[in-house]
Parts: structure tokens; sequence; C-alpha cells
């Protein structure tokens, strides 16, 4: 019994001290690459003034700098704010900054293409699977002349995604009259 508390307490400390350091710009931890989506949903709710389960994330993609977890909240609505967590190369966690934000009921989306710029130049099947986990769904498939176009109902986002060689090559907010 004495030594679960002792474990819980040292568990606790470690977990305050390392914060403590992180919040000093001390170098922290690493996080497994597993636990990056977890560990970002709870910086971002830390520093946006939510709950955990009103934050949205990606899985985490490996990037030229290190590691980047994509997320937003509230997971879906009329008020999307876009963010993106950053990890360094070691694994240790670097920021959290605000990526877009979206407002419903203009023809364009509130926050630009801005919001979803993170996509260019990834692979176009990802970027498609990670377009409808926020809730996009295809309206009309890519031709000759014009990229796919994306509905999201809930945010009233429409999105024209153009690709090359299996590529995203731009991703941009278009008028809500090409989804319908």
């Amino acid at each position: 019994m004495k030594r679960t508390r002792l474990c819980a307490w040292l568990t606790t400390g470690v977990a305050v001290a390392a914060s403590a350091l992180s919040a000093a710009g001390v170098a922290s931890t690493q996080v497994n690459t597993a636990d990056m989506q977890r560990y970002c949903q709870g910086e971002a709710a830390s520093k946006f003034d939510q709950r955990p389960a009103n934050i949205a994330t990606l899985p985490m993609e490996h990037t030229s700098g290190g590691y980047t977890v994509y997320g937003q909240f509230p997971p879906d609505g009329n008020n999307v704010t876009t963010f993106q967590c950053r990890f360094n190369s070691d694994r240790t966690f670097r920021d959290v900054s605000k990526s877009g934000h979206s407002n419903a009921g203009s023809g364009h989306s509130g926050g630009g293409s801005s919001s979803y710029a993170y996509l260019v130049g990834t692979d176009r099947e990802d970027a498609q699977k990670k377009l409808g986990k926020m809730g996009f769904k295809m309206q009309k498939p890519a031709n000759d002349d014009r990229g796919s176009l994306w509905w999201n109902g809930a945010t009233k986002e429409c999105l024209e995604l153009r690709g090359k060689k299996g590529r995203v090559k731009s991703i941009e907010a278009t008028s809500t009259s090409r989804c319908h």
C-alpha cells in the first residue's frame, strides 16, 4: 500500500516537474510517437482553454523538422479553430499554435485556404482521408480543368483540392455554390 502511494507520488511529481520545465523553455522528455496525438490534445486543451474531449486531432505526421500533429476544436460545428502541435526530431514537444479559424455562413472559409495549407505537398489520398476525418465529403471528383470539390456541411466550407502526380498541389476555399 505504501509502495503504491510512493509510486503515485513520484509519477505525479515527475509529470509536474516535466510540465514546469517545458513551460520554462527547458527541454522536455521525449514523447513516444504513438502518444503524440494524445499529448498534443492535452497541450492544445491547456493552451486554448478547452476540455480534451472538445479537441480532435489527426494522427502524427513525420515532417522535415520532426513531427507534426494537426487538430481542431470543436470537433465539428459552425465555428472551428485549427491548430498544429510540433515536436522536434528527437521527439520532444516544441509548441502548439493556431493555424486557422473558420466561421460558417459566408461563401468562403473564414480562415481562407491557410487553414488547410499544411496539406499542400502531402500524398493526395492521405489528404483526402484527413478531409474526411474533419467532416468533409467529396462532392465532385477532379477532371482535367478543375480539382475535386469537398463540402463540410457543419462548417459550410467548400474546398477545391488539386493534385499532381499523387501529391496535393493546392487546396483553396471556394464559393459554397460550387459544392452544390
